[in-house]
Protein backbone atom coordinates (compact mmCIF):
# COMPACT_ATOMS: atom_id res chain seq x y z
CA UNK A 1 0.00 0.00 0.00
CA UNK A 2 2.88 2.52 0.36
CA UNK A 3 4.18 2.17 -3.20
CA UNK A 4 2.10 5.12 -4.85
CA UNK A 5 4.24 5.03 -8.39
CA UNK A 6 5.92 2.75 -10.09
CA UNK A 7 9.00 3.88 -12.12
CA UNK A 8 11.44 2.02 -14.79
CA UNK A 9 15.70 2.64 -13.69
CA UNK A 10 17.04 4.14 -15.76
CA UNK A 11 20.36 3.36 -16.82
CA UNK A 12 21.37 5.68 -19.57
CA UNK A 13 23.67 8.68 -18.50
CA UNK A 14 24.75 7.18 -15.17
CA UNK A 15 27.81 5.08 -13.94
CA UNK A 16 26.74 1.83 -12.48
CA UNK A 17 29.34 1.03 -9.49
CA UNK A 18 29.78 -2.16 -8.35
CA UNK A 19 29.41 -3.55 -4.87
CA UNK A 20 33.04 -3.78 -5.35
CA UNK A 21 34.55 -0.84 -6.41
CA UNK A 22 32.35 1.53 -3.54
CA UNK A 23 33.98 -1.11 -1.23
CA UNK A 24 37.46 -0.17 -2.41
CA UNK A 25 37.15 3.65 -3.22
CA UNK A 26 35.43 3.92 0.37
CA UNK A 27 32.92 5.84 -0.95
CA UNK A 28 30.42 4.76 1.74
CA UNK A 29 31.62 2.49 4.64
CA UNK A 30 35.75 3.08 5.36
CA UNK A 31 37.42 0.05 5.22
CA UNK A 32 39.66 0.42 8.10
CA UNK A 33 36.56 1.85 10.54
CA UNK A 34 33.70 0.21 8.63
CA UNK A 35 32.66 3.38 9.64
CA UNK A 36 31.97 6.61 7.21
CA UNK A 37 34.46 8.93 8.37
CA UNK A 38 36.72 9.68 6.03
CA UNK A 39 35.00 8.78 3.27
CA UNK A 40 33.92 10.00 0.54
CA UNK A 41 30.46 10.36 1.71
CA UNK A 42 31.88 11.76 4.78
CA UNK A 43 33.81 14.88 2.82
CA UNK A 44 30.94 15.99 0.82
CA UNK A 45 27.71 15.56 3.28
CA UNK A 46 27.24 18.72 4.38
CA UNK A 47 23.29 18.28 4.27
CA UNK A 48 20.61 19.22 7.24
CA UNK A 49 17.79 17.12 6.41
CA UNK A 50 17.24 13.52 5.84
CA UNK A 51 15.69 14.04 2.50
CA UNK A 52 19.07 15.81 1.51
CA UNK A 53 20.82 13.10 2.72
CA UNK A 54 19.28 11.17 0.83
CA UNK A 55 19.69 13.00 -2.66
CA UNK A 56 23.58 13.18 -1.68
CA UNK A 57 23.77 9.26 -1.15
CA UNK A 58 21.98 8.67 -4.23
CA UNK A 59 23.82 11.13 -6.48
CA UNK A 60 26.93 9.25 -5.32
CA UNK A 61 26.12 5.76 -5.76
CA UNK A 62 24.57 6.88 -9.49
CA UNK A 63 27.11 9.33 -11.19
CA UNK A 64 26.38 11.41 -13.84
CA UNK A 65 27.71 10.98 -17.43
CA UNK A 66 25.26 12.72 -18.97
CA UNK A 67 27.07 16.29 -19.83
CA UNK A 68 24.03 18.23 -20.11
CA UNK A 69 22.83 17.18 -16.82
CA UNK A 70 25.55 17.71 -15.49
CA UNK A 71 25.96 20.59 -16.53
CA UNK A 72 21.93 21.69 -15.36
CA UNK A 73 23.75 20.48 -11.60
CA UNK A 74 26.30 22.11 -11.83
CA UNK A 75 24.87 25.64 -12.79
CA UNK A 76 22.74 25.29 -9.94
CA UNK A 77 25.51 24.76 -7.23
CA UNK A 78 27.16 27.57 -9.29
CA UNK A 79 23.98 30.18 -8.29
CA UNK A 80 23.68 29.20 -4.66
CA UNK A 81 27.44 29.85 -4.43
CA UNK A 82 27.52 33.35 -6.16
CA UNK A 83 23.81 34.22 -4.04
CA UNK A 84 25.07 33.25 -0.19
CA UNK A 85 22.49 34.88 1.20
CA UNK A 86 20.46 32.82 -0.31
CA UNK A 87 21.68 29.99 0.27
CA UNK A 88 22.22 30.56 3.64
CA UNK A 89 18.59 31.80 4.42
CA UNK A 90 17.25 28.58 2.65
CA UNK A 91 19.86 26.16 4.40
CA UNK A 92 18.46 28.01 8.15
CA UNK A 93 14.65 27.44 6.56
CA UNK A 94 15.34 23.90 6.41
CA UNK A 95 17.16 23.06 9.78
CA UNK A 96 15.43 21.12 11.81
CA UNK A 97 12.54 21.02 9.14
CA UNK A 98 10.06 17.61 8.96
CA UNK A 99 10.83 14.89 6.46
CA UNK A 100 8.03 15.43 3.98
CA UNK A 101 9.62 12.12 2.19
CA UNK A 102 9.02 9.85 5.38
CA UNK A 103 5.15 11.97 5.97
CA UNK A 104 3.87 11.29 2.79
CA UNK A 105 4.48 7.72 2.86
CA UNK A 106 3.19 7.42 6.04
CA UNK A 107 -0.24 9.94 4.85
CA UNK A 108 -0.51 6.92 2.38
CA UNK A 109 -0.63 4.37 4.58
CA UNK A 110 -3.20 6.60 6.64
CA UNK A 111 -0.41 6.27 9.59
CA UNK A 112 0.61 10.10 10.32
CA UNK A 113 0.19 11.52 13.55
CA UNK A 114 -1.36 14.81 13.84
CA UNK A 115 2.36 16.52 14.65
CA UNK A 116 3.20 15.09 11.78
CA UNK A 117 0.60 16.58 9.49
CA UNK A 118 1.47 19.87 11.28
CA UNK A 119 4.83 20.12 10.95
CA UNK A 120 4.32 19.14 7.03
CA UNK A 121 2.18 22.47 7.19
CA UNK A 122 4.63 24.34 8.48
CA UNK A 123 6.93 23.00 5.81
CA UNK A 124 5.01 23.71 2.71
CA UNK A 125 4.06 27.27 4.03
CA UNK A 126 7.51 28.22 3.57
CA UNK A 127 7.43 27.42 -0.35
CA UNK A 128 6.06 30.82 -1.48
CA UNK A 129 9.33 32.37 0.22
CA UNK A 130 11.52 29.84 -1.37
CA UNK A 131 10.24 30.81 -4.50
CA UNK A 132 10.37 34.84 -3.96
CA UNK A 133 13.76 34.34 -2.67
CA UNK A 134 14.83 32.11 -5.85
CA UNK A 135 12.84 34.42 -8.09
CA UNK A 136 14.44 37.70 -7.36
CA UNK A 137 18.12 36.31 -7.83
CA UNK A 138 18.11 37.11 -11.45
CA UNK A 139 20.18 33.68 -11.87
CA UNK A 140 18.92 31.34 -14.61
CA UNK A 141 19.44 28.05 -12.84
CA UNK A 142 17.96 29.31 -9.35
CA UNK A 143 14.41 30.95 -11.55
CA UNK A 144 14.51 27.64 -13.03
CA UNK A 145 14.64 25.91 -9.76
CA UNK A 146 12.28 27.83 -8.28
CA UNK A 147 9.74 26.63 -10.73
CA UNK A 148 10.00 23.14 -9.61
CA UNK A 149 8.48 24.24 -6.80
CA UNK A 150 4.38 24.14 -6.39
CA UNK A 151 2.55 26.35 -4.39
CA UNK A 152 -0.07 24.79 -2.28
CA UNK A 153 -1.84 27.07 0.13
CA UNK A 154 -5.03 25.39 -0.27
CA UNK A 155 -3.77 22.28 1.58
CA UNK A 156 -1.89 24.63 3.53
CA UNK A 157 -4.65 26.94 5.19
CA UNK A 158 -7.20 23.83 5.07
CA UNK A 159 -4.77 22.19 7.43
CA UNK A 160 -4.50 25.57 9.80
CA UNK A 161 -7.65 26.10 9.36
CA UNK A 162 -8.84 22.31 10.91
CA UNK A 163 -5.78 21.14 13.50
CA UNK A 164 -4.70 23.08 16.33
CA UNK A 165 -0.98 23.71 16.43
CA UNK A 166 0.04 22.61 19.55
CA UNK A 167 -1.58 18.97 18.59
CA UNK A 168 -0.69 16.09 20.66
CA UNK A 169 1.53 12.90 18.99
CA UNK A 170 -1.20 10.24 19.22
CA UNK A 171 -5.23 10.84 17.80
CA UNK A 172 -6.69 8.47 21.15
CA UNK A 173 -5.22 11.82 23.20
CA UNK A 174 -7.59 14.46 21.46
CA UNK A 175 -7.12 18.32 21.60
CA UNK A 176 -6.55 18.09 17.82
CA UNK A 177 -9.55 19.81 16.20
CA UNK A 178 -9.81 23.31 16.59
CA UNK A 179 -12.93 24.74 18.08
CA UNK A 180 -15.25 26.35 16.35
CA UNK A 181 -14.66 23.77 13.36
CA UNK A 182 -17.32 21.20 13.65
CA UNK A 183 -20.54 22.71 15.75
CA UNK A 184 -21.29 19.11 17.00
CA UNK A 185 -17.73 18.37 18.33
CA UNK A 186 -17.40 21.58 20.15
CA UNK A 187 -21.21 20.29 21.90
CA UNK A 188 -19.41 16.51 22.51
CA UNK A 189 -16.57 18.76 23.98
CA UNK A 190 -18.91 20.96 26.19
CA UNK A 191 -20.63 17.67 27.29
CA UNK A 192 -17.14 16.31 28.01
CA UNK A 193 -15.58 19.05 30.13
CA UNK A 194 -18.52 20.14 31.93
CA UNK A 195 -20.69 17.22 32.06
CA UNK A 196 -22.46 18.70 35.20
CA UNK A 197 -23.41 21.92 34.24
CA UNK A 198 -24.91 20.71 31.19
CA UNK A 199 -26.96 18.08 32.16
CA UNK A 200 -28.08 21.01 35.14
CA UNK A 201 -28.99 23.17 31.74
CA UNK A 202 -30.69 20.27 30.13
CA UNK A 203 -32.73 19.79 32.93
CA UNK A 204 -33.75 22.87 33.69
Amino acid sequence: DHVSKVSPILTKGIMGLDAFTLKNLEVFHSLSNQGTHGTLLDCLDNTLTAGGGRVLRQWIYNPLTDKKKLDKRLDLVSGFSDHKKILISMRKSLKNSIDIERILGKINQGKATPREIVGMQKMLEKIPKWKNELDKSNNTALNKFSSSFVVINDIVEKINNTLNEDVPIQLNEGNIIKTGFNSKLDDLRSILNGGKDWIRKFQD
